[in-house]
């Protein structure tokens, strides 16, 4: 029969394990030279980010732009019958507006502010727009007008050429087809 060894007393395991625990330098130091190693690869993808970041916040604004330019224009008169329904044309189209950073409109401003960050071109044809399977006669497509809005991120405050493919700023394009629900004459069935 095998007799156990003998257990030291309390303090001398203590002192036994205290010689052999703990990290010595050289692990220590390798241990932080791969922590930093990863946070500074970590740290480059830090930029790319906030770029996101900030195009996700031009991207919203300029749609807020383009929903509130197609909302004020679904809501103004088209005219009359008798004036060919061209008062969306004369009253909007090739204007441009400008916004601050947050796309609130600037009234009144000449363009050159240092508020300025967006500017928008409104574009309306003065012709009537057709939906598939229309002739174009008997007054067909004379409700329904293409709205073309175009919106620019131009912090710069200088004029941005919406007519070119060309412009170094970048824009959005928003189309959408607005009707004259309001004016619409339903005819009487029997």
């Amino acid at each position: 029969m095998r007799i156990p060894p003998f257990p030291l007393p309390p303090r001398s395991q203590s002192a036994a394990r205290s010689r052999h625990a703990g990290f010595s330098l050289v692990e220590v130091t390798l241990a932080l030279g791969i922590v930093a190693t990863v946070l500074v690869a970590l740290m480059a993808f830090l930029p790319l980010g906030m770029n996101s970041i900030k195009e996700a916040k031009s991207n919203l604004i300029m749609s807020r732009i383009a929903n509130e330019i197609v909302t004020e224009v679904q809501s103004a008169s088209w005219g009359s019958e008798r004036t060919g329904y061209t008062a969306l044309y004369t009253a909007y189209d090739g204007k441009e507006r400008t916004y601050d950073n947050e796309g609130t409109r600037l009234e009144g401003n000449d363009g050159q502010s240092d508020q300025v960050v967006y500017r928008a071109r409104i574009a309306i044809p003065n012709k009537a727009t057709f939906l598939p399977g229309q002739t174009g006669v008997s007054g067909e497509g004379r409700f329904l007008r293409r709205v073309t809005i175009k919106v620019a991120y131009a912090p710069t405050g200088k004029k941005v050429d919406f007519d070119t493919a060309a412009t170094p700023l970048p824009y959005k394009v928003f189309i959408t087809e607005l009707t004259n629900l309001g004016r619409v004459r339903l005819k009487k069935v029997q």
